[in-house]
């Protein structure tokens, strides 16, 4: 925290790791300061958004979060990360079937991306379409994936 108070209040990357920063300590109303202050700096570019929809998905906030994931979206459409999380904040809310529409969005920019179809598979699974998710299983594995999505973080 210390380190992060020293950088300038008019770089884009800076408020927004000083959003996340807030948010992983916890101090969530700073990091929604910070994160509408990078939002206002550079309105048209999708980063401060999308983290601001991690913070807000990892305190509990998946309709909070789905807002910023869609700002995002917006902001880069052909940016597939911003859309699966999207997914990710409909699955949190128990609504695959509209996760899975997010993830087959996805997958059109970026059709290899093995967290992604982990993703789709835990979805598919939590419908009762477990040969589907089977195949999306094993896609990711074939398309690769990290340390941290083999573990299921």
């Amino acid at each position: 925290t210390r380190l992060i108070s020293g950088t300038p209040l008019d770089c884009y990357s800076c408020l927004i790791r000083r959003g996340t920063i807030a948010a992983l300590s916890g101090n969530h109303t700073a990091a929604e300061k910070w994160f509408q202050t990078a939002s206002d700096l550079a309105p048209s570019l999708p980063h401060a958004s999308q983290a601001w929809g991690r913070a807000r998905l990892n305190r509990g906030d998946p309709k909070g979060a789905l807002a910023q994931f869609r700002i995002a979206a917006s902001r880069a459409p052909n940016w597939a990360d911003p859309i699966a999380w999207q997914g990710q904040a409909l699955a949190r809310q128990g609504k695959h079937a509209a996760a899975i529409q997010q993830y087959r969005r996805a997958c059109l920019t970026a059709p290899k991306w093995g967290r992604l179809h982990l993703l789709w598979s835990h979805s598919l699974s939590s419908m009762g379409r477990v040969a589907e998710a089977h195949e999306h299983a094993d896609l990711a594995r074939r398309y690769g994936l990290s340390n941290l999505d083999r573990v299921g973080r």
